[in-house]
């Protein structure tokens, strides 16, 4: 049922420990999915949440995912701002909209003027699954994003040279853009040594 929120933790690749990010989000393997009757008792639990930590001093950022359509809902930069007025403890800049780049791709315009208004609320964004849809640097030129995640499926074949070359290419230019980079699906010592020397910031484990 939707009476709980999982949350998966994302660790920064440098420190060697669990430290920024707590992520409750659709999941792939099938915890739940969010759909247009859902994502406000999502985002409002996570705010919730987020309000509890806060409180207690622990400034850890919440990512949630999101559909471009309910991205592109008529009222939803107003519905945000409501909620978020709901939480005046909860730091906007640690509330992370966390966007599935294929289906980003429909509104490009639409799409990122919503996100422009919902940044001005002083939340951030993340592009999920980066890398596979056949245009994904085109939307790091429209989305003002703050980090993108790195499909699982570059993982499991980093091992190959041209993988890691792939994956070197995108930390390099997402690091020159000023974006964060985050690893999913982390599963192995070799992968995380590998990952470490392309100088990604964060990894989720077994995603």
């Amino acid at each position: 049922g939707l009476d709980e929120t999982y949350y998966a933790t994302q660790a920064q690749i440098e420190a060697g420990e669990d430290k920024n990010a707590k992520n409750p989000g659709e999941s792939e393997e099938g915890l739940y999915k969010f759909t247009e009757g859902t994502w406000k008792w999502v985002m409002e639990n996570a705010l919730a949440q987020m309000a509890r930590w806060h409180e207690k001093g622990l400034l850890w950022t919440i990512s949630v995912n999101l559909s471009a359509r309910t991205l592109q809902t008529y009222d939803f930069v107003a519905q945000l701002q409501t909620l978020l007025a709901k939480y005046p403890s909860v730091k906007p800049q640690h509330f992370e909209l966390e966007i599935l780049e294929t289906e980003a791709l429909h509104d490009l315009t639409q799409t990122s003027e919503t996100m422009i208004a919902c940044q001005a609320l002083g939340v951030k964004f993340s592009l999920d699954d980066f890398g596979t849809g056949y245009s994904s640097y085109l939307y790091l030129m429209h989305f003002p994003v703050s980090t993108i995640k790195i499909d699982k499926a570059f993982l499991q074949k980093i091992e190959d040279i041209n993988s890691y070359h792939i994956l070197d290419s995108i930390c390099k230019i997402s690091h020159k853009l000023g974006l964060k980079v985050v690893a999913e699906g982390v599963e192995t010592a070799e992968q995380l040594s590998l990952l470490k020397h392309l100088n990604c910031d964060y990894i989720v484990t077994g995603k």
